[in-house]
């Protein structure tokens, strides 16, 4: 038969349909497991992109369950906008360093010296015997205006003793640090984004 118009011939399909049927049960019966399995490979791939972001991001310090500090940073008079966002960045710094004081943890506060920093031991012993009485009262933490962005001063006053302190704190690898022990903050960290390495 011939036919004159554009549609199409129907087309005959002869199939088994019991091999039709298998074929839609094996599928049927696999979809919950490949639903499983495709679900927990991106709970997987997401749960690893979480804790790389966070691990970058997050500074490698924390203030530990106790002593609790009595600590208030803010931004010290400046023109700039940038005195305030940077005593916000070093908020969490600051208060570690003091507790590391009040609890007497030299150990724990070289750990807060920067990356360009070598044996800074010594230093967080003397920064313990001469602060650590003071760290047991309020301290007022004011962040100065600094020369440059990767270098910033805090000083600090420990209202119980009166005693003063000026701390520099440095940015490198992506966070704050405290100069402690040998080094050259100006020198950087040549793998650094921060400062002139």
């Amino acid at each position: 038969m011939t036919r004159h118009d554009d549609t199409p011939a129907p087309v005959l399909v002869t199939e088994d349909c019991a091999s039709t049927k298998r074929v839609a049960g094996k599928w049927a019966a696999s979809g919950p497991k490949r639903f499983a399995l495709i679900s927990g490979a991106v709970l997987v791939v997401a749960a690893v992109a979480v804790g790389g972001w966070a691990t970058w991001f997050r500074p490698p310090y924390s203030l530990a369950g106790s002593p609790s500090v009595d600590v208030t940073v803010r931004a010290g008079k400046s023109g700039h906008p940038d005195v305030a966002e940077t005593a916000e960045d070093v908020d969490s710094l600051v208060r570690v360093y003091v507790q590391r004081l009040k609890a007497e943890d030299a150990a724990g506060l070289a750990k807060l010296a920067g990356p360009d920093f070598d044996q800074p031991d010594a230093e967080a012993r003397r920064h313990v015997r001469d602060y650590a009485v003071s760290a047991r009262g309020h301290v007022e933490a004011t962040v100065v205006e600094g020369v440059v962005d990767y270098f910033n001063q805090v000083d600090l006053v420990y209202e119980k003793t009166g005693k003063r302190q000026e701390l520099l704190l440095v940015h490198d690898d992506g966070h704050w640090w405290v100069a402690l022990g040998d080094g050259d903050p100006a020198a950087g960290n040549p793998n650094s984004v921060d400062g002139p390495g």
